[in-house]
């Protein structure tokens, strides 16, 4: 683990925090708009944040060292130690942090129940390309699937529902609206989003909702629900990440 690495790793968990302020977080998220490797990252910590739970002791204490390990790099490049010293300092902290980091994931993922790890298996919130059909809402429309690919979901379901209200035909901000609920927790309404999406007559929106229906209900630990969601997707040939192994997910349920 390179000083890099700690330095972004503290970094995106101020912003994540709500530590950065003023030029600091403008920069930040100036960055996000222009660097993918670096929204992607930012999305990756906030999933793993919701999956263990920030509160988590084993977590905190992760954290702790993390930041304890770049402060004690930060001042021993002050204190100028011996060039032998510096290499194996750091390959033993490297090593520690690595460690405490698969120790405390290894213990938080095997406790989970059988739909929490399956859920975090499964469930990716991929980005979404949004269509303007007009020029007034154009710059409405560039702003929502900004934050709401930046993982903003809080910002993302505001816009969405606003936009939603002049335009309640439009399937991909329709499912920007449920992706934001369902990544914010409120998984009751977000079931309640796909499932009108599901009726819809725009197969895209069907083929899309389904899944994300699936994973709701996986989320809530309705297996039987997901089960029969995931099956249909799969006797009708409809969407689900090419990466995933359908028939294996349905028979662990």
């Amino acid at each position: 683990m390179t000083d890099k690495d700690l330095q972004l790793y503290e970094r995106i968990q101020q912003y994540l925090e709500g530590q950065l302020q003023g030029k600091e977080l403008i920069d930040f998220e100036n960055q996000l708009k222009t660097d993918k490797a670096l929204t992607t990252e930012v999305i990756l910590h906030r999933n793993l944040r919701e999956i263990v739970e920030p509160e988590d002791k084993q977590v905190t204490q992760l954290r702790n060292t993390l930041q304890e390990i770049r402060h004690q790099s930060q001042k021993k490049k002050e204190d100028k130690p011996t060039v032998k010293i510096i290499p194996f300092r750091r390959i033993i902290m490297s090593v520690a942090a690595i460690l405490l980091l698969g120790v405390i994931i290894f213990f938080v993922f095997i406790n989970k129940p059988l739909n929490e790890r399956l859920f975090a298996d499964n469930f990716e919130t991929e980005p979404i390309s949004f269509i303007s059909k007009s020029a007034t809402s154009r710059n409405q429309i560039a702003h929502l699937q900004q934050v709401f690919n930046n993982g903003q979901y809080e910002q993302s379901l505001a816009l969405a529902t606003q936009y939603l209200k002049d335009n309640p035909s439009d399937y991909n901000v329709q499912l920007s609206k449920g992706l934001s609920q369902l990544n914010l927790k409120q998984y009751e309404v977000a079931t309640q989003t796909f499932q009108t999406l599901d009726k819809s007559d725009r197969r895209e929106a069907i083929d899309k909702s389904k899944w994300y229906l699936a994973m709701t209900y996986l989320k809530l630990n309705e297996l039987t629900k997901c089960k029969a969601t995931l099956q249909a997707i799969l006797d009708e040939g409809g969407y689900y990440p090419k990466d995933k192994n359908l028939l294996e997910l349905i028979e662990q349920l």
